[in-house]
């Protein structure tokens, strides 16, 4: 099993030793879970996450594992840093819905070792939510312009639960109508729009890295698809309060201290969106799903 280790922006082998603490304490290794793709560009993009959040915590040692289609997989992963190594390990998912990958996969992947946990998925958050909101300006999004939210991997109701809470935070940000949509049915929830008097459409794809289904988003029929979140300061800020909360939760068991500086750290984000001038409120359309 070939494992490409990140610290301070470098990639290295498996080889590479234990980071240990100042105090004699052993840093947990965080450990971040795609769903996996055969698209180069996905996974170069969760490597570029790994690669930052090094840069941004240089003490941490970060992996990179999948739950399916790559290697390695997420499993013996998990298996090799706490079994052959010996590390405690914290799994945060690139992802941004619960779902089967979450309680299924991932928590299988840490079940019954004491020396690892798994965090929540990285949405809905706040910060995610200006994530959205950025993304949409830079695509070119206007004060009502409609929106799309492109939802991938909600393939339950704690998913779809979980995509609906993000809608209602953009509407409070965004000064246009915005629904969900899921899937095929994007470009269903993009003819609607218009059929319902909104000129111009935005789609904002709620995904971390692209692959097929972002691709097809620009035959959709928006005038506007955003960016995946991808490597974006606040999304690297939620992977490290994601990690802060898995510590905690190995301090508990007592594989660290409690006031172990890895499970007190809280991260911070020093800006806010800055979202469309707000004008006349608008009334939301229904979220369209497929049927």
């Amino acid at each position: 099993m070939i494992i490409s280790t990140y610290r301070a922006g470098r990639a290295g082998t498996a080889g590479t030793a234990t980071t240990v603490a100042d105090d004699g304490c052993r840093l947990p290794t965080v450990v971040l879970c795609a769903r996996g793709a055969t698209d180069p560009a996905g996974r170069r993009l969760c490597e570029s996450i790994a690669g930052r959040l090094a840069m941004r915590r240089p003490e941490l040692t970060v992996e990179v594992g999948y739950i399916d289609v790559q290697e390695p997989q997420i499993g013996d992963l998990v298996r090799h840093l706490t079994g052959a190594r010996h590390r405690p390990v914290v799994v945060v998912p690139l992802l941004l819905s619960s779902g089967r990958h979450i309680a299924v996969d991932i928590a299988q992947a840490v079940a019954d070792n004491p020396l690892a946990v798994s965090t929540g998925p990285l949405g809905p958050d706040p910060i995610v939510t200006a994530a959205v909101v950025d993304r949409l300006v830079a695509a070119g999004a206007r004060s009502g312009d409609g929106v799309v939210l492109s939802v991938t991997g909600a393939s339950d109701q704690r998913g779809r639960d979980d995509a609906e809470t993000v809608v209602d935070a953009v509407r409070h940000l965004w000064a246009g109508p915005v629904v969900a949509a899921y899937g095929a049915g994007v470009g269903g929830a993009v003819a609607a729009l218009r059929a319902g008097g909104v000129d111009r459409v935005g789609i904002a794809a709620y995904v971390v890295a692209a692959g097929e289904e972002y691709y097809r988003l620009w035959a959709a029929g928006a005038d506007i698809v955003t960016k995946p979140l991808g490597v974006d300061s606040k999304i690297v800020s939620v992977v490290e309060q994601r990690f802060a909360a898995g510590a905690w939760r190995l301090a508990k068991r007592g594989v660290l201290d409690r006031q172990h500086p890895a499970a007190t750290g809280i991260a911070t984000v020093g800006h806010r969106p800055v979202p469309p001038p707000v004008s006349e409120p608008t009334r939301p359309l229904a979220t369209l799903a497929p049927a």
